[in-house]
């Protein structure tokens, strides 16, 4: 699955919801839970991603 985010604000949004369920120990209620390495920072899955460019969508 590839995540497309709108701009980077909306990247950082998902980014600061993430570190929050991950702190608070609820990563299992995530739906990417199953493709992504919660342990390490740099593969989490949200962090797969590409950015929509303008004029498209």
């Amino acid at each position: 699955m590839k995540i497309i985010y709108d701009d980077l604000p909306e990247f950082a949004e998902v980014r600061l919801r993430c570190e929050n369920t991950r702190h608070k120990g609820m990563c299992e209620y995530c739906p990417f839970f199953d493709r992504c390495q919660t342990d390490d920072n740099e593969n989490l899955h949200i962090m797969c991603c590409e950015f929509e460019k303008a004029g498209e969508g």
